[in-house]
């Protein structure tokens, strides 16, 4: 048994067998999915628009004191579902590239210390930012074109006290 070794490379050669049920299985699961998204945006404003205007009546009942820009704007352009995807877009963009700093960050430890105990896991956070390359774009096309959406800081017109937008305390830290 001196030549027998269980890291063979027939033994190390391994695949994954799509087989055609399991092929089935997960098209099933993408189109389930694929109409709950789409049963969950035709659903998206039902419950938003009664809510901000609740929130608008309770506001005017207080003389408006508490108005920070949701019930505000709410009258003054009409609710957009279409928002709420691109500020789901963006926190999971961020999630997700926060893990794939932090799997960045624990393989820079590791080779710093010159752990050797890693050498079984380093492979998985080593592939963690190459998810980068997938939400560094995502995030700044976002910013670019939905910051205004997303970031109550970019409202055209926040910092301008003749705008109907202005807010004090965005005005403030300006120079900031």
């Amino acid at each position: 048994m001196a030549g027998h070794s269980h890291f063979s490379p027939a033994n190390v050669e391994e695949f994954y067998e799509f087989t055609p049920e399991a092929r089935k299985r997960v098209i099933t699961a993408m189109i389930i999915g694929a109409v709950l998204l789409g049963i969950g945006v035709f659903f998206l404003g039902s419950g938003e628009h009664e809510a901000a205007h609740a929130v608008a009546g309770h506001a005017a009942e207080h003389g408006g004191e508490h108005l920070s820009g949701g019930a505000a704007s709410h009258h003054e352009s009409p609710w957009n579902p279409l928002n709420r995807l691109w500020v789901n877009l963006w926190m999971n963009g961020v999630f997700f590239s926060g893990i794939a700093v932090i799997g960045m960050f624990f393989v820079a430890v590791q080779y710093l210390a010159k752990a050797g105990w890693s050498s079984v896991v380093k492979r998985i956070p080593e592939a963690f930012p190459r998810f980068l390359y997938f939400t560094f774009p995502v995030l700044l096309l976002l910013f670019i074109f939905k910051g205004d959406v997303i970031f109550h800081w970019m409202h055209h017109g926040i910092t301008d006290p003749a705008s109907e937008h202005y807010d004090k305390i965005i005005a403030g830290k300006k120079d900031i």
